[in-house]
């Protein structure tokens, strides 16, 4: 999965994420979001939490192929997210709070002053395959339950 960057939204991408398990190490393609630095300063966001850092240079969404796949043309799509950030931008000045669902990958947070994006499950499993990050999250998530369970 290739990066991509859209104009002042964001950028998503994916780096490798090493999971430690009772059975060792299982690698994982992880997604990672960044808020479009004008939104970042407009209205003095942090992230809730650091996100893993993307080294790769990012291309511009293609409009064209997007519209294409959403059955759309590329000036109604383009159009589209520049009023969705202006709309995000309005709520912001207003001091509201953001919940942004975007269709199968998971929910732009911005809750005051922080953000966050969560990724919905299905939406990792394709990332790395449904059975290997099936085996890293029940190895991870019994050794935390253990690990719990001790006094």
């Amino acid at each position: 999965m290739q990066g991509v960057w859209i104009p002042t939204f964001g950028s998503f991408d994916t780096v490798s994420k090493d999971i430690r398990t009772e059975d060792g190490t299982v690698t994982l393609r992880w997604p990672v979001f960044h808020l479009a630095s004008n939104l970042i300063a407009t209205h003095h966001l942090k992230p809730r939490r650091e996100s893993l850092p993307v080294l790769r240079k990012m291309e511009p969404m293609k409009y064209s192929k997007a519209a294409a796949a959403a059955s759309l043309s590329w000036a109604t799509l383009r159009t589209g997210i520049q009023s969705t950030v202006a709309l995000i931008s309005g709520c912001l000045q207003n001091g509201e709070n953001v919940a942004v669902v975007l269709k199968d990958i998971g929910v732009l947070l911005i809750d005051g002053l922080t953000f966050q994006m969560k990724f919905f499950f299905d939406f990792l499993e394709q990332l790395s395959g449904k059975e290997k990050f099936r085996r890293a999250t029940f190895k991870v998530s019994c050794s935390f339950s253990m690990a719990q369970a001790d006094p």
